[in-house]
């Protein structure tokens, strides 16, 4: 058996070099809930830097600002092809994006298009680095970087599973800094006890069930932390088999525990941040993390 990659490439090259963006597989994306008065959209960026030694890694900023009552997270990344909803990356309402181009959905060349079968086999590669110049403001702030696989139902149509996969967990330490944030390897980051998957979130009749998951150890600030040809499909038949109906009364949805009736839509990577005691106002924290070698297969 052989692997076969479903992302662009293993280095974000994207059909062409750094200067030229105009038309490329990979959409920005970043959100921040607005506030009337006052833009509340991350001051994140994206970019082509030389990070660590490694000239082929991309670069994320992001930054957490909030108004009183504002109880909201904020987050910076980049997605292959289209959002899961079907429609090409764009601007609309609080969430801000620069358009990917839909080729990816197309079989030209083969290996490069979504969705596929979330019955195949998955492996996945990604080296992500943390940096500490610049900083968290309250005690209850949290920064993350992430890596994100939307599985789309396709028999309840209107239901995706986002699979939120933690390279990096940082918390405010008791100076000035970020400092990495336990967890357990194949247990969760989020939920009421720290160790459950989060529960399902609905916007109109669309359904969106996030299963949070560690799958490495946090790395020392200014290092790599590398998983390389990890196999994931444990925590795909996890995610897709949990009883979200269940744990989520009254969420409407429907559990299809089947992987053949589910479809890996895109995938996508960057950093988050939130504030868990959601009461503070004002800026919140800003973090910087960096990303090289991403690449997901499956085996044919």
């Amino acid at each position: 058996m052989a692997n076969q990659k479903i992302t662009q490439d293993t280095f974000f090259e994207m059909q062409g070099d750094a200067s030229n963006k105009a038309n490329k597989y990979w959409a920005i994306r970043q959100y921040d809930k607005c506030t009337s008065g006052k833009d509340n959209s991350p001051a994140a960026a994206w970019d082509w830097k030389f990070i660590i030694d490694y000239a082929k890694s991309f670069e994320f900023k992001a930054d957490l600002y909030r108004q009183s009552g504002y109880a909201e997270q904020s987050w910076i990344a980049i997605m292959q092809g289209k959002t899961p909803w079907g429609a090409a990356s764009n601007v609309s309402s609080c969430e801000v994006t620069r358009k990917a181009t839909d080729n990816v959905f197309s079989t030209s060349p083969g290996w490069l298009y979504f969705p596929k079968p979330a019955d195949k086999h998955w492996y996945l590669s990604a080296a992500m680095a943390w940096f500490t110049d610049l900083k968290p403001t309250f005690a209850d702030v949290r920064a993350r970087g992430l890596v994100n696989l939307w599985f789309r139902d396709t028999v309840s149509t209107n239901q995706y599973l986002v699979m939120d996969l933690a390279m990096i967990n940082l918390k405010k330490g008791t100076g000035t800094d970020w400092v990495g944030e336990s967890f357990t390897v194949g247990g969760s980051y989020y939920g009421p006890t720290q160790g459950v998957p989060y529960q399902v979130s609905t916007s109109g009749t669309t359904k969106i069930a996030h299963y949070n998951v560690v799958i490495t150890s946090n790395p020392s600030s200014g290092s790599w932390v590398t998983a390389f040809n990890m196999d994931i499909d444990s925590y795909v038949t996890s995610a897709i088999g949990y009883d979200w109906a269940g744990n989520n009364p009254g969420k409407g949805w429907v559990n299809h525990s089947n992987r053949s009736q589910w479809e890996l839509w895109t995938a996508e990577l960057g950093v988050e941040i939130d504030d868990d005691s959601h009461n503070t106002t004002g800026q919140v924290g800003k973090c910087r993390m960096a990303t090289k070698m991403f690449q997901v297969e499956y085996t044919i």
